[in-house]
């Protein structure tokens, strides 16, 4: 992968929540970046509807990179974000570059119900084994199974729905070595989804990905229930994947059965990065 001068991706995105959170999210400013990825786009997402329902919609200040603004159009970035925020003649020209130079990049899907996982999901497996992006089997089907399970848990543990904050973004992307895969809300979070269950009424954000992660841990008490996290991490970290999740203010990294944690700037909701080796 060629070297960038400002990147947007999982390593970075921190330092910009923590401007935009610095202005009481008034202004989001792009122009610097001069590569963004997928991981960082669906948080980006995430950043702007929240700023649009809780504040007002903020000032957004376009990438001065030609390739960046492209790579956005291509992800169906600002169309997803119609609803909220007001899009402009030159984001509208920047539409009809959809797909033209990347195919192996995957719409940014507005996640709102659990009666659309299912179809959002199928849409994807097509996208998979088609031509364009060409993943072996074995990933196309981890990929499937990883989406089923973590986009169940948007609509039901995120407390929202397409008229409220909670509903989330999923988007993947294939890259030269890997399938990543992004999915995020902007909800009430993992430790106060689990604080419901009287064993976790204490736990921390970095607790509550622990428990979550390691045991399956869920807010209900029902370990049959709110499992998919855990089956999530098994299934990509036995394909030599890695896992990422962040809510509050921790984020956990996972791989080869290794959990090492760290604190992060504070965000609403859940976000998860995961990524397979395209050959496995």
């Amino acid at each position: 992968m060629p070297r960038f001068n400002r990147p947007l991706n999982a390593n970075t995105i921190g330092e910009l929540i923590q401007t935009v959170q610095r202005t009481d999210y008034e202004r989001i400013d792009l122009s610097p970046y001069d590569f963004v990825d997928v991981y960082a786009s669906v948080v980006l997402a995430l950043l702007l509807r929240f700023a649009c329902t809780t504040r007002r919609p903020p000032e957004l200040v376009l990438p001065g990179s030609d390739q960046v603004r492209a790579y956005l159009a291509r992800q169906e970035f600002f169309r997803c974000l119609e609803e909220w925020y007001s899009i402009g003649p030159e984001l509208k020209e920047l539409e009809a570059r959809q797909w033209a130079d990347n195919p192996r990049v995957a719409p940014i899907t507005l996640v709102s119900s659990e009666d659309a996982v299912t179809g959002i999901v199928n849409r994807i497996r097509v996208l998979l084994s088609s031509p364009s992006f060409g993943v072996s089997t074995p990933v196309a089907d981890a990929a499937w199974r990883v989406l089923s399970e973590t986009l169940q848990n948007i609509p039901q543990h995120a407390g929202g729905n397409s008229e409220q904050v909670g509903s989330g973004f999923a988007a993947l992307q294939l890259y030269q070595h890997a399938l990543e895969v992004a999915v995020g809300d902007i909800g009430v979070g993992l430790a106060t989804s689990l604080r419901q269950n009287r064993r976790y009424r204490n736990c921390t954000d970095a607790q509550a990905q622990q428990a979550v992660l390691i045991f399956g841990a869920t807010g209900t008490g029902n370990p049959g229930r709110g499992n998919g996290l855990r089956v999530t991490t098994r299934t990509v970290t036995g394909l030599r994947g890695t896992v990422v999740l962040q809510s509050g203010r921790s984020v956990t990294y996972c791989f080869k059965g290794t959990y090492r944690q760290s604190a992060c700037p504070e965000f609403p909701g859940t976000q998860l990065r995961i990524r397979i080796p395209a050959r496995t």
